[in-house]
């Protein structure tokens, strides 16, 4: 399983935190220091996600020295207004 949370632009800073390996700590429910609950699969989702989507991995694709996860999603939801402005990944102009 896997999960993908979907940032508020607000929260910006919580991308940093996770450039690097995480820290889980199960006791406090959080990761990197960001709170977190268990998705149906048991996935973890950051608290402060503006939405999340809940996964089971279908299937493995060996890429080079990479390997892709296809998912199918079986639970999502918006944990924020659905107008909140959300992190994209942007090219500089």
């Amino acid at each position: 399983m896997f999960s993908l949370c979907v940032i508020d632009r607000e929260d910006r800073a919580i991308v940093r935190k996770f450039t690097k390996p995480v820290k889980v700590d199960l006791a406090a429910s959080t990761l990197n220091g960001f709170a977190f609950h268990t998705a149906v699969t048991g996935a973890p989702i950051l608290d402060q996600a503006a939405a999340f989507l809940d996964c089971v991995v279908r299937e493995r694709v060996v890429a080079g020295d990479h390997t892709l996860f296809v998912g199918e999603i079986v639970d999502c939801a918006f944990q924020k207004p659905e107008e909140t402005e959300v992190l994209r990944m942007e090219t500089p102009a």
